[in-house]
Protein backbone atom coordinates (compact mmCIF):
# COMPACT_ATOMS: atom_id res chain seq x y z
CA UNK A 1 0.00 0.00 0.00
CA UNK A 2 0.95 3.69 -0.59
CA UNK A 3 0.59 5.89 2.15
CA UNK A 4 1.38 9.65 3.13
CA UNK A 5 2.46 10.68 6.35
CA UNK A 6 1.34 14.76 7.16
CA UNK A 7 2.97 15.72 10.27
CA UNK A 8 1.30 18.61 12.68
CA UNK A 9 -1.72 19.26 10.72
CA UNK A 10 -2.79 20.83 13.63
CA UNK A 11 -4.25 25.11 13.79
CA UNK A 12 -1.31 26.36 15.62
CA UNK A 13 1.01 25.92 12.74
CA UNK A 14 -1.10 26.76 9.69
CA UNK A 15 -2.27 29.84 11.49
CA UNK A 16 1.48 30.82 12.00
CA UNK A 17 2.20 30.37 8.72
CA UNK A 18 -0.58 32.48 7.47
CA UNK A 19 0.15 34.94 9.81
CA UNK A 20 3.63 35.58 8.11
CA UNK A 21 1.90 36.03 5.01
CA UNK A 22 -0.26 38.81 6.67
CA UNK A 23 -3.60 37.05 6.54
CA UNK A 24 -4.34 38.04 9.96
CA UNK A 25 -3.59 41.72 8.64
CA UNK A 26 -5.21 41.75 5.58
CA UNK A 27 -7.65 38.82 5.79
CA UNK A 28 -7.90 36.16 3.18
CA UNK A 29 -9.79 38.10 0.81
CA UNK A 30 -6.65 40.18 -0.26
CA UNK A 31 -4.82 36.72 -1.60
CA UNK A 32 -5.55 35.49 -4.69
CA UNK A 33 -5.61 31.86 -3.50
CA UNK A 34 -7.39 29.97 -0.31
CA UNK A 35 -5.07 27.99 1.88
CA UNK A 36 -7.48 25.22 1.37
CA UNK A 37 -5.84 24.53 -1.98
CA UNK A 38 -3.33 22.46 0.70
CA UNK A 39 -5.78 19.86 1.33
CA UNK A 40 -6.69 19.86 -2.34
CA UNK A 41 -3.38 19.03 -3.32
CA UNK A 42 -3.16 15.97 -0.97
CA UNK A 43 -6.86 14.82 -2.01
CA UNK A 44 -5.93 15.02 -6.08
CA UNK A 45 -2.29 14.14 -5.91
CA UNK A 46 -2.59 11.35 -3.17
CA UNK A 47 -5.80 9.97 -1.94
CA UNK A 48 -8.19 10.02 -5.76
CA UNK A 49 -4.76 8.07 -6.44
CA UNK A 50 -5.46 5.33 -3.95
CA UNK A 51 -2.70 6.22 -0.86
CA UNK A 52 -3.51 5.91 2.55
CA UNK A 53 -3.42 9.59 3.96
CA UNK A 54 -1.89 9.51 7.53
CA UNK A 55 -1.87 12.64 9.64
CA UNK A 56 0.03 12.71 12.76
CA UNK A 57 -0.91 15.02 15.37
CA UNK A 58 0.95 16.46 18.67
CA UNK A 59 -1.30 16.13 21.32
CA UNK A 60 -3.17 19.43 23.13
CA UNK A 61 -3.23 16.99 26.32
CA UNK A 62 -1.32 16.41 28.82
CA UNK A 63 -2.67 12.66 28.38
CA UNK A 64 -0.16 11.49 25.02
CA UNK A 65 -2.33 8.54 23.60
CA UNK A 66 -4.93 10.99 23.20
CA UNK A 67 -5.31 11.93 19.98
CA UNK A 68 -7.57 14.70 19.29
CA UNK A 69 -8.03 15.36 15.44
CA UNK A 70 -10.51 18.11 16.47
CA UNK A 71 -7.31 20.22 17.14
CA UNK A 72 -6.96 19.69 13.16
CA UNK A 73 -6.14 22.54 11.41
CA UNK A 74 -9.66 23.53 9.07
CA UNK A 75 -7.65 24.17 6.17
CA UNK A 76 -6.88 20.34 5.86
CA UNK A 77 -9.57 18.29 5.31
CA UNK A 78 -9.66 14.58 6.73
CA UNK A 79 -11.91 11.85 5.06
CA UNK A 80 -13.23 8.94 5.24
CA UNK A 81 -10.55 6.40 5.26
CA UNK A 82 -7.87 8.60 6.72
CA UNK A 83 -5.96 7.44 9.70
CA UNK A 84 -4.75 9.46 12.81
CA UNK A 85 -1.65 8.52 14.55
CA UNK A 86 -0.16 10.20 17.52
CA UNK A 87 2.89 11.45 17.78
CA UNK A 88 3.08 10.39 21.12
CA UNK A 89 4.18 14.23 22.84
CA UNK A 90 1.68 17.27 23.26
CA UNK A 91 2.43 20.77 21.87
CA UNK A 92 3.03 22.14 24.74
CA UNK A 93 5.84 19.58 25.61
CA UNK A 94 7.44 20.33 22.00
CA UNK A 95 7.23 23.59 22.33
CA UNK A 96 8.86 23.91 25.95
CA UNK A 97 11.01 21.41 26.16
CA UNK A 98 11.89 21.13 22.46
CA UNK A 99 11.86 17.10 23.01
CA UNK A 100 10.99 15.59 19.11
CA UNK A 101 9.26 12.11 19.11
CA UNK A 102 10.46 9.65 18.18
CA UNK A 103 10.35 8.68 14.50
CA UNK A 104 10.55 4.80 14.97
CA UNK A 105 7.32 5.08 17.19
CA UNK A 106 5.76 7.37 14.73
CA UNK A 107 6.21 4.73 11.71
CA UNK A 108 5.47 1.81 14.24
CA UNK A 109 2.18 2.77 13.90
CA UNK A 110 1.77 2.24 10.39
CA UNK A 111 -0.47 -0.99 9.79
CA UNK A 112 1.39 -1.85 6.88
CA UNK A 113 4.70 -1.75 4.99
CA UNK A 114 4.49 0.91 2.54
CA UNK A 115 5.29 0.20 -0.73
CA UNK A 116 5.92 3.62 -0.98
CA UNK A 117 6.10 6.74 1.84
CA UNK A 118 5.62 10.21 0.99
CA UNK A 119 6.01 12.77 3.60
CA UNK A 120 4.26 16.57 4.07
CA UNK A 121 3.76 18.55 6.44
CA UNK A 122 5.75 21.06 9.38
CA UNK A 123 8.21 20.96 9.18
CA UNK A 124 10.29 20.57 6.21
CA UNK A 125 14.06 21.19 7.46
CA UNK A 126 13.66 19.18 10.88
CA UNK A 127 10.71 16.70 11.64
CA UNK A 128 9.98 16.13 7.97
CA UNK A 129 13.92 15.25 7.35
CA UNK A 130 13.88 13.55 10.83
CA UNK A 131 11.02 10.97 10.28
CA UNK A 132 12.13 10.36 6.17
CA UNK A 133 15.54 9.48 7.60
CA UNK A 134 14.19 6.88 10.22
CA UNK A 135 12.18 5.11 7.21
CA UNK A 136 14.77 5.31 4.57
CA UNK A 137 17.28 3.38 7.45
CA UNK A 138 14.14 0.87 7.35
CA UNK A 139 14.61 0.70 3.72
CA UNK A 140 11.45 1.95 2.82
CA UNK A 141 10.69 3.81 -0.18
CA UNK A 142 10.64 7.36 1.16
CA UNK A 143 9.48 10.69 -0.49
CA UNK A 144 9.22 14.29 0.32
CA UNK A 145 6.81 16.36 -1.66
CA UNK A 146 7.51 19.94 -0.68
CA UNK A 147 4.60 21.54 -2.21
CA UNK A 148 2.65 19.87 0.91
CA UNK A 149 4.88 21.45 3.35
CA UNK A 150 5.13 24.52 5.17
CA UNK A 151 6.86 25.43 2.23
CA UNK A 152 3.42 25.37 0.10
CA UNK A 153 2.78 28.73 1.67
CA UNK A 154 5.58 30.71 0.41
CA UNK A 155 4.97 28.96 -3.12
CA UNK A 156 1.83 30.10 -3.42
CA UNK A 157 2.62 33.51 -2.80
CA UNK A 158 4.79 33.58 -6.17
CA UNK A 159 3.19 31.13 -8.03
CA UNK A 160 0.01 28.27 -7.84
CA UNK A 161 1.16 24.78 -6.84
CA UNK A 162 -0.49 22.73 -9.76
CA UNK A 163 -3.00 19.93 -8.56
CA UNK A 164 -1.35 17.50 -10.36
CA UNK A 165 2.68 17.59 -10.06
CA UNK A 166 4.34 18.08 -13.69
CA UNK A 167 7.63 15.80 -12.53
CA UNK A 168 7.94 12.86 -10.10
CA UNK A 169 9.03 12.70 -6.90
CA UNK A 170 12.90 11.62 -6.01
CA UNK A 171 13.51 9.48 -3.82
CA UNK A 172 14.36 11.29 -0.57
CA UNK A 173 18.17 10.62 0.34
CA UNK A 174 19.68 11.80 3.92
CA UNK A 175 22.69 13.65 2.74
CA UNK A 176 25.77 14.17 4.84
CA UNK A 177 24.34 17.81 5.11
CA UNK A 178 21.30 17.15 6.03
CA UNK A 179 22.39 14.31 8.96
CA UNK A 180 24.59 16.89 10.60
CA UNK A 181 21.62 19.09 10.43
CA UNK A 182 19.33 16.84 12.55
CA UNK A 183 22.48 15.21 15.17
Amino acid sequence: MKAVLFLYPIRAYVDSCLRKLGFDKYGPEAFDWDPGWLSMLIHHRYRKQGYRINWLMLQPSVDPALNHISSMSPYLLSAKGDTSLSAGISYWEFATSHSYPDPNLILDQLSFYPLELVLGGFHLDDCVYRVAACAVQRGWPTFIDEDITDRFFETMMQDPVPLIRSTPLVPFRCTDEIAAALA
